[in-house]
């Protein structure tokens, strides 16, 4: 805790303005949040109670490929890292091999892991209108269509 009285105040004074600033600048649709409500709620009232016991074939299963899914995506993994890794290795390869692997190496570190490759770079996260403008865009909406109610 913060013992400082005055400090204490500026730091919650200064969090409450970050964040009004934070909100201001996000672009919300609260109508579709609040026609959204009754979706939220029957989506996790599906968890509880959680059912095991019937439902045990099909985690068990989701949890069998889950696992096999990581497997070979490590095996992969460590079977391309070893030869590039060797490679790009300047006291090893030589200088042809060498420049190859560090090409690889370089290529990969450029790629923007999470996110897409649409957007520009330099812009991260997304906001409702955001997606609504790209859902519009490619005709899904799902609002009225029973398939996804």
């Amino acid at each position: 805790m913060i013992q400082r009285a005055w400090l204490r105040w500026s730091l919650a004074l200064g969090a409450a303005i970050y964040l009004a600033l934070a909100l201001g600048t996000t672009e919300v649709n609260w109508t579709r949040v609040w026609e959204g409500l009754p979706r939220g709620v029957k989506f996790f009232s599906a968890f509880f109670p959680p059912d095991f016991v019937s439902r045990w074939s099909e985690i068990a299963e989701g949890i069998e490929e889950s696992l096999w899914m990581t497997v070979v995506s490590t095996v992969i993994g460590i079977a391309l890292s070893i030869p590039v890794g060797i490679g790009a290795a300047k006291n090893i390869a030589p200088a042809p091999v060498y420049y190859f692997c560090r090409g690889i190496l370089a290529v990969s570190r450029s790629f923007q892991y999470g996110h897409s490759p649409s957007r520009p770079s330099g812009q991260r996260g997304s906001s409702v209108s955001e997606y609504s403008r790209w859902a519009q865009s490619r005709s899904i909406h799902t609002a009225g269509n029973p398939a996804h109610e």
